[in-house]
């Protein structure tokens, strides 16, 4: 295995890494830029998308084994983007999750994406932990 420097701009939280081996992409996302990155490793090339909010994390989304675009949880939900710098379509309302921080999990066997996250208690302030299943069927 080699390992390849990125020459990707510095961000402020980098936060959800993933490949995307079909594109051989790197993707992530910058929570406080608010931005979406992904960088083509053979060329070194990184593109950025802003987003309307903090962007907690992203998973790739797949209809038919074929890549479908992003899920992406935001501030105010968990949303998908059918391509990238697409329209991001609103699939689930978040108004009682803090989705700063969170991370994503693809579990094939079962087709769901669970959004881990960790909401504050109101009373003492510490994060707790929670998460919010997406069946992938569904989307």
């Amino acid at each position: 295995m080699t390992w390849q420097a990125l020459a990707a701009p510095p961000n402020e939280l980098g936060e959800s890494p993933f490949w995307r081996p079909d594109e051989k992409r790197l993707y992530w996302v910058d929570i406080p830029a608010k931005q979406i990155f992904r960088c083509d490793v053979a060329s070194g090339q990184t593109e950025n998308w802003a987003m309307p909010s903090e962007p907690g994390c992203i998973a790739p989304a797949r209809t038919n084994r074929q890549s479908s675009g992003l899920i992406i949880a935001l501030r105010g939900g968990i949303y998908r983007a059918r391509q990238w710098g697409g329209e991001l379509e609103r699939l689930l309302p978040a108004p009682e999750l803090v989705l700063r921080g969170c991370s994503a999990r693809w579990l094939r066997s079962q087709r769901t994406v669970f959004f881990l996250h960790r909401p504050r208690d109101q009373t003492t302030g510490l994060a707790g932990a929670g998460c919010a299943p997406l069946t992938l069927e569904n989307l």
